[in-house]
């Protein structure tokens, strides 16, 4: 995968860096389109801590969808929820839905 230019700074800064990915294929995408992208670095260890506390939030009793963001009744959260989430948090700091 092609490197972003922070990353490849970064990169030359500290050859031992780190970085998370992911990618999805064109079947886990609404658009049938495959993505991959890097998690900015400051995200990383919130993204850690939630993974580590993940269990503890799923539904009793439920299987693990292994979805990886939770609604608070501990089921998968929907993409309409989770388009909601990030609409309100930009509105509320960008002043703009």
């Amino acid at each position: 995968m092609a490197l972003k230019r922070s990353l490849e700074t970064a990169l030359k800064a500290n050859p031992s860096e780190t970085f998370w990915q992911f990618a999805f294929d064109s079947d886990g995408t609404k658009s049938k389109r495959p993505i991959r992208a890097f998690f900015p670095r400051q995200l990383v260890p919130l993204l850690e801590c939630y993974i580590e506390l993940r269990p503890a939030l799923l539904k009793p009793g439920a299987p693990d969808s292994r979805k990886l963001f939770l609604n608070y009744h501990g089921d998968p959260l929907t993409a309409a929820s989770l388009g909601n989430i990030v609409a309100g948090i930009t509105s509320r700091y960008v002043g703009k839905w």
